[in-house]
């Protein structure tokens, strides 16, 4: 972690919540024909038997781009117990922003990145009480550094 302020511990509300970005990459795709493979059947226009086949570079496939927060609970005996997930993006297009933050107040959950705000209960953290949609400059979370 390249930011330590991103990160939200309190032991009395019993939570931790970390920023994730992930970058997924879709396996490697097949070639179509090979290195020293032929084409010894016959074609249709009767012409390219016994030639190379050349290899087909794979198409570009973009990496899948996925931002929110782990949220776990936090406790000396049971140790880390994953409460939930916030998902801020999931998709395709690069999304350059960075800096992601997140705090309480009484007992809602604010989770911050560049684009979205968005508020759940700390009881129930799959339960959303709502999103705010912010402008894409990320320029929000210089006010909570």
């Amino acid at each position: 972690m390249s930011e330590p302020k991103a990160l939200l511990f309190d032991k009395e509300k019993n939570v931790l919540s970390i920023p994730i970005f992930q970058q997924y990459y879709g396996g490697p795709v097949p070639l179509e024909g090979g290195i020293g493979e032929s084409n010894s059947g016959s074609t249709t226009s009767g012409g390219g038997a016994g030639k190379p086949i050349g290899i087909v570079p794979p198409r570009y496939m973009p990496p899948n781009n996925w931002k929110g927060f782990y949220v776990f609970g936090v406790d000396p005996v049971k140790g880390f117990t994953l409460r939930g997930i916030v998902e801020h993006y999931n998709g395709t297009s690069y999304d350059y922003s960075f800096g992601s933050r997140s705090f309480y107040i009484d007992d809602s959950l604010y989770t911050v990145t560049s684009g979205l705000m968005k508020i759940n209960d700390l009881g129930n953290i799959k339960n959303e009480i709502s999103q705010i949609k912010l402008e894409d400059t990320g320029a929000i979370i210089k006010y909570l550094n």
